[in-house]
């Protein structure tokens, strides 16, 4: 271990500093006060015995953990994407009951082949997948035509209410309540006549 810990150390620094930078920024893009987890954990681990570039997220009763093994470039977006479900799909179950409601969208999700089978069978995790998605194209400021391009490409594999939350996102940006607070209205937004039209 003595031989082997600069190692760890060195990549542990690597991650620090941009990983705290990240979460600092979602922190504030969604308004939540940083660190009210009310018990909950979300911990990155590094492993350098792994195989290079892999990132493997767990979730175990509330506590999130992604393990990220060598790279070139540190795993931010991954550590970001991870992040941003440790904070936002406790939404997703808090307000169940108006998301169930927009549940029949998911007979359409079904239908595209790439589409991971978790988010063809659980309408809370392709909907917190959707926002999330639109959240990173709005927190990245990614132009847009370059924006357009992703809303649509992320559509056509299955994530179908990622223009509805960019769109929706607009409207967050412009007003002072948190995202926690403002969910509740993109979700009773969504209108399922016009998704499947």
């Amino acid at each position: 271990w003595s031989g082997v810990q600069p190692n760890y150390r060195a990549a542990i620094e690597r991650y620090s500093e941009p990983v705290r930078r990240s979460i600092e920024l979602t922190d504030a893009y969604l308004r939540f006060p940083s660190g009210a987890y009310l018990g909950r954990k979300y911990s990155i681990d590094l492993s350098l015995l792994g195989s290079p570039d892999q990132v493997q997220a767990r979730i175990y009763g509330s506590n999130y953990f992604l393990v990220v093994t060598p790279s070139k470039q540190p795993k931010v977006q991954e550590s970001r994407h991870q992040y941003l479900h440790f904070l936002l799909d406790p939404l997703a179950i808090k307000y169940a009951a108006e998301s169930h409601q927009k549940a029949p969208l998911l007979k359409i999700a079904r239908e595209a082949p790439n589409l991971g089978e978790d988010f063809k069978d659980d309408f809370s995790l392709l909907l917190t997948e959707c926002l999330i998605r639109a959240v990173e194209l709005r927190m990245d400021k990614t132009p847009a035509q370059a924006a357009s391009k992703s809303v649509d490409e992320l559509t056509a594999a299955g994530l179908i209410l990622v223009p509805h939350f960019y769109d929706m996102l607009v409207g967050y940006e412009k007003q002072e309540a948190s995202l926690s607070v403002f969910y509740r209205n993109m979700v009773e937004a969504i209108d399922i006549a016009q998704e499947q039209k």
